[in-house]
This record gives C-alpha cells, structure tokens and sequence, in this order.
C-alpha cells in the first residue's frame, strides 16, 4: 500500500496482531497499565519473468501463413499462462513464515476422497467466517476449482444438492437457467470460477480478501501485467525479429486465515 525503499526492493507487508481481550472491571481510584503492540511481517519478493521468439527472414520469406499473428498470439497466451502458474504455485504452500519466525498454516476443506459437494463448501464457507476473513466479489466467497470439480458438484442430486437445489427448485422447466446453459455460477455463497490450470483435478481454492498478494514495480515502462517487448532488428542483414513478454513480479499467500485448499476426488462423478 505505499512505495518500498527503491525500487526493485522486496515488499514488507506487516501485520499489527490484535489486543488482548480486556474483561477486567477498572478500579475507580488506578490508572490503567498500557499494553504494547505487537507485529510481525510477510515479504514478498520480485522476481524476473519473460520469454522471446524470433523468427528469421527465411521463415517470414517462404512461410505459407503470416507468422507475425501467430507469434504475437503465443507469446501473449504464454504470458497469461505463466502468470497463472506463479499464482498457483503461491496458493499451493501450506504454510507461510513471518519475519518473527511464526508460522501461519492454510487449512483445507476434503481429504481428497470424496467428489465436491454443497457440504464442503458450506463447511469453508462457516471457516473462513469464524476466521474474519472478509468476503470479495458482491459479498460473495470465491472458489477456482477444476472442471472434474465443477461436474461432480453439478451432478450431486441429494436433496440438498446442486441439481436439486439450482434445477428443481429453481425451476428446471425455464430455458436460460444454469442447468441448462452449464453454469456453475454462485452457490452457498460462493462464486464458483472454473479453471482447467490448476495443480490436479482434484486440487481447488477456496478464498476471501487478502488471500493473495502480487507485488510488482511502478517503475515506467512496468506494471501489473506482463509488457510485450518487441526488440529491434540490430543484426546486419536485418534478420532476426523477436517479439516476447516480460515481468518483473512477485506472489505470497497474505492471509492464511483467508486461503482454504479444496481436496476432492480426480475422476468424474
């Protein structure tokens, strides 16, 4: 939330640890003591990222298709990917270490036995509240699961489940409703995001504010996304062209209290 040092330096995240309930009754006639706050920090620390392709004159001279769409398509497709992936791989820790040397531990909802069900998620959702996580998106608790995740809430037909609840319920007969348009959308509080990039079919993300923290330079010329750098033709013939992404970014869990891991079953329901 404010400028670092210099830029390019990690970012300290500090974190003020509550007061002490006080339930004592004063006494008239003494002066309370005061009581001193205590802190701890997470940092987090930016790192390089980028990738480049170049293709030749010979290639551009002899191609049957422009390449240059094609290329720039790619690599833009890979730059969404790996940001993706860095991101994933911060929610996957299971325990994150402050500056003090404690400890915070992700918590999880499943034993990675059974398919995902309503149950789970009224289960996290009770957890992150008791928890004082605060909720994102219009109030809502977000999930990111996997496609085998989404099927196997969809096809949960017990009286309390998805099909009966989303179809029956609320009115399967009507065209244009979830069931039949495939949407998984918003149950028992929770936005429900569908992503086929996660670390297995069975592996999810269950989570409220400050569950993840991107750190990244403000720099000119730098942001929140990865840039496109289309680098200069310099050889002698003038060749070589390269076109390719760039980043310079960092990822942490923030809040463990924030962050559920989902662990269902990999096969379809």
């Amino acid at each position: 939330s404010t400028n670092t040092t210099h830029r390019g330096g990690s970012v300290r995240f500090s974190f003020v640890n509550d007061i002490d309930q006080q339930v004592t009754p004063l006494l008239e006639n003494i002066d309370v003591d005061s009581v001193t706050l205590t802190s701890k920090a997470l940092t987090v620390t930016m790192r390089e990222y980028g990738t480049a392709v170049t293709n030749t004159a010979l290639i551009r001279g002899t191609s049957m298709i422009s390449l240059d769409p094609l290329i720039a398509e790619r690599v833009g497709y890979n730059a969404g990917l790996s940001m993706d992936t860095l991101a994933r791989t911060a929610l996957d820790v299971t325990t994150i270490t402050y500056d003090d040397g404690t400890t915070a531990t992700v918590g999880s909802v499943g034993d990675g036995s059974a398919d995902l069900s309503g149950d789970q998620l009224r289960e996290g959702v009770a957890r992150l509240r008791a928890a004082n996580v605060r909720p994102l998106r219009g109030g809502n608790y977000v999930a990111v699961i996997s496609p085998y995740q989404a099927q196997q809430l969809m096809s949960d037909t017990t009286d309390t489940g998805f099909r009966w609840m989303v179809g029956y319920a609320g009115g399967m007969g009507q065209a244009g409703n979830s069931i039949f348009m495939g949407e998984v959308g918003t149950y028992e509080g929770v936005r429900l995001v569908v992503n086929n990039h996660l670390t297995s079919l069975g592996a999810g993300y269950l989570m409220g504010a400050e569950a993840l923290a991107k750190a990244y330079s403000t720099a000119p010329g730098y942001g929140g996304n990865p840039k496109t750098v289309v680098s200069p033709v310099n050889d002698k013939l003038r060749r070589f062209a390269s076109v390719g992404w760039y980043h310079l970014v960092g990822y942490s869990v923030f809040r463990a209290e924030a962050l559920l891991h989902i662990s269902t079953s990999a096969a379809l329901a």
